[in-house]
């Protein structure tokens, strides 16, 4: 509730109506991403109001454990979570990386870095907001927009898709594997923030994400049918199944 009303007011701000202000701090709290204009977000051409739903957008993709951690004054401790710490990687590292391939085509700086970071956070939180024509962009952009689609933001947010923490569980049993077919009268745990994973836990991991890919497949190959173009198909299979609702084609 109190970061919906901050992002009202300062929307509100930044010259939206109070209705405006509501309904786009309300969708962005959700993830959703429904609008009150056709055009969206971008009906406004505001670097500030981007600004500002960009920075909620994120926020409301972490784990709201962190929320918790900061009423209890122990700022310290978000950091030492690797989920939090990939989050933010991932997300400035795809923000850079996009605005530089994007500046190619816009020429402004300020421009690229504000669309890239817009839809960085939309695609990676699921919100789904878009204030950019970005399927003029180039193949890079997409490719990494779509892939945090599927990997998404952090576990006890309002996000969608696999979630970080899942990701990050399935890439430590990969190379526990790995490691165990070199040494395999090794005992290796799996930890994460300094804890063992449980072996139900890396259960319970590997089959969701199994079970999303195969999903993901199967729609892959059913949109294909009357779709003649793999990117449609792809995108739209991603859109619906991560509850991003954004796509390409």
């Amino acid at each position: 509730i109190i970061l919906t009303l901050t992002e009202a007011v300062l929307l509100k701000l930044g010259g939206m109506s109070v209705f405006d202000s509501l309904i786009y701090a309300m969708s962005t709290a959700g993830t959703g991403g429904f609008s009150a204009h056709s055009a969206g977000v971008a009906v406004y051409g505001s670097s500030y109001i981007y600004t500002v739903i960009t920075i909620f957008m994120v926020l409301f993709g972490l784990n709201f454990n962190v929320y918790f951690l900061l009423l209890m004054r122990k700022p310290r401790e978000i950091f030492r979570k690797s989920e939090v710490r990939v989050y933010f990687l991932l997300f400035f590292a795809a923000t850079a990386t996009i605005a530089l391939s994007v500046y190619r085509i816009s020429g402004s700086a300020e421009e690229s870095v504000i669309y890239s970071a817009f839809m960085t956070a939309a695609f990676m939180t699921s919100t789904g907001f878009s204030v950019t024509d970005y399927t003029v962009w180039p193949l890079y952009p997409k490719v990494i927009l779509t892939l945090l689609a599927i990997v998404g933001a952090c576990a006890g947010s309002t996000c969608g898709s696999l979630k970080i923490s899942r990701v990050i569980i399935l890439m430590k049993t990969a190379f526990a594997n790995l490691r165990r077919l070199s040494s395999p009268r090794s005992i290796k745990s799996i930890k994460m923030d300094g804890k063992n994973i449980t072996k139900e836990t890396v259960s319970d991991v590997n089959a969701f994400v199994t079970i999303y890919v195969l999903i993901l497949i199967v729609s892959v190959v059913l949109l294909s049918l009357d779709s003649d173009s793999i990117t449609t198909a792809g995108s739209a299979a991603v859109a619906a199944l991560s509850n991003v609702g954004i796509g390409f084609g």
